[in-house]
């Protein structure tokens, strides 16, 4: 919700002050948005298979969540005649879109198995396989070189996902997101 009603610049953590970056006025109308939605909240989590059946069967107007439910809806779309469509999360201004990003991480711990997990890490996240992804699910991923493939570029979910990631803001605070990739890169 962060990414919705707070200053998106204010978002990280100064380490060495230790402090964070957020303020409490963007973060008290952050607070005040879960309060002000409460009657509309279904009650289950975005990633819930119950969210899911609730908006198929017509019971929820919306559901915000990403791409990888498209599946899943288009059936739905065929059997039952469910009327969908992806949309960017409105901010909270005119103009502005909420939403959150982030990508999947491939490492390779040391052990016995490590050239065999190397070649799969490096298989599966080639351009190739990501393309394939992308297309299979319209999901937005994070090797360009796929996301650039023209078949990909193509589909109106992808264009729809490339455009809301100009707005989302990182899953994770920066300045920790940095860290992570360090300890990823050192395993």
């Amino acid at each position: 919700m962060y990414a919705v009603r707070g200053d998106k610049s204010k978002w990280g953590i100064d380490f060495e002050a230790r402090k964070t970056l957020i303020e409490p006025e963007p973060m008290t109308r952050v607070m005040q948005m879960f309060v002000d939605m409460a009657p509309l909240n279904s009650g289950t989590s975005r990633n819930d298979q119950g969210t899911r059946d609730l908006f198929i069967t017509n019971q929820l107007a919306f559901h915000v969540v990403g791409p990888w439910v498209n599946p899943t809806y288009a059936q739905a779309a065929a059997d039952s005649g469910l009327k969908y469509d992806f949309v960017l999360v409105p901010g909270g201004t005119d103009g502005d879109h909420g939403g959150i990003k982030s990508y999947e991480f491939v490492s390779v711990a040391p052990g016995p198995n490590r050239e065999i997990a190397w070649k799969f890490a490096t298989y599966i996240t080639e351009k190739n396989q990501m393309a394939r992804w992308a297309k299979l699910l319209s999901r937005y991923n994070a090797n360009a070189a796929a996301m650039a493939d023209p078949e990909v570029t193509a589909l109106p979910l992808i264009v729809r996902s490339v455009e809301a990631v100009k707005y989302a803001m990182d899953v994770m605070p920066p300045i920790s997101r940095a860290r992570c990739r360090t300890a990823i890169a050192r395993s």
